[in-house]
């Protein structure tokens, strides 16, 4: 912390960070003046190192209890769209998938929600992103407390504006249906899940195709096999409650984790498995499936299913299976 004015005129504090698996550092400086009720906020970002690095920024405001109630309205410039979060596909979700224009979004029955209001509570969580920003602000106002605040930001930098919901719906960790809140958080850009999951997996695969660690029999099987049973694992996913999802997402680790500590390492000698060696199609073909099956249900890339599915069916060694499992990774990203 330091403290950079402290005047009659101002009060400016800075609050710096160093994060820990990354080279950045954040500082964000909080800035007072006096016969100003406004709250002035920069954020700065800087990278350490001298290898380029890509980064989301965005800033975390929500609003919740005493502040908030059904009676309050959220303003936002005009004209703005509606993109309901792709990713949240449940069947208690508040939105359909459908975009519209603020300030009005689709129901998930098809009626039409006005997001400027806020339900009473216990209505489904749900979330979208806003675009289409030149001017980046929003008010939110309580008319009966007669109180409210307005929001400004550079809209170049951060173009999007995320809206998500939690109206005391969700029973689960880490809620337990106690908290109204709403967040409204200017963003960079808007969050892409399984999608920016393939990208990131077909451009790290390509690097380790040229360098030669990919098994490409077992990869292209694996993935092609995959498919299927990914596409039919995220139907069945729709139609779970998400609180299940979690669960048994969280046994599936402890079962993996389990099966990786009890394997036995594949010496990296064995002549079957060289780029071109022999592979069991039976077990691939019936490994990709299953891998692909809880790929889809739980809705991820599933990375940490084929690398375990690639050692098994396979016995090649660990650098080959990372390698190989990356075509996988996104061909079930794109297909969940």
């Amino acid at each position: 912390v330091r403290v950079d004015e402290e005047s009659e005129q101002a009060v400016q504090v800075a609050f710096t960070v160093r994060t820990l698996k990354t080279p950045f550092v954040l500082e964000r400086t909080l800035r007072l003046e006096t016969n100003d009720p406004t709250l002035y906020v920069t954020s700065r970002v800087e990278n350490e190192s001298d290898v380029p690095l890509r980064a989301m920024w965005g800033e975390h405001l929500a609003f919740g209890r005493p502040f908030l109630d059904q009676t309050c309205r959220i303003t936002v410039p005009d004209r703005l769209t509606i993109h309901p979060n792709q990713e949240a596909e449940t069947n208690d979700r508040r939105l359909a998938l459908k975009s519209s224009t603020w300030p009005y979004a689709v129901g998930a029955k098809g009626e039409e929600i006005d997001l400027s209001r806020l339900p009473e509570p216990g209505e489904p969580s749900d979330w979208a992103y806003l675009s289409g920003f030149t001017d980046g602000w929003y008010e939110i106002e309580h008319p009966e407390k007669q109180i409210g605040m307005r929001v400004e930001w550079d809209a170049e930098n951060m173009p999007y504006l995320w809206y998500w919901q939690e109206f005391n719906g969700l029973t689960g960790y880490p809620w337990w249906g106690r908290n109204y809140v709403v967040g409204l958080e200017p963003h960079a850009a808007i969050g892409t899940g399984a999608l920016a999951v393939s990208v990131n997996a077909f451009a790290n695969f390509a690097g380790y195709a040229r360098a030669g660690r990919v098994r490409w029999r077992p990869a292209i099987l694996f993935a092609v096999i995959g498919i299927v049973g990914a596409a039919i694992g995220s139907s069945l996913g729709k139609v779970f409650d998400g609180q299940r999802l979690l669960l048994l997402f969280a046994i599936l680790m402890v079962v993996v984790g389990v099966l990786m500590l009890r394997r036995k390492p594949q010496p990296v000698g064995d002549p079957n498995m060289v780029a071109g060696g022999r592979i069991s199609v039976p077990k691939v073909t019936g490994a990709a499936l299953s891998v692909g099956l809880l790929s889809g249900f739980f809705g991820i890339g599933g990375g940490f299913l084929i690398v375990p599915g690639l050692l098994f069916s396979t016995g090649m060694p660990m650098i080959a299976a990372v390698a190989s499992s990356l075509l996988s990774v996104g061909t079930f990203g794109l297909t969940t």
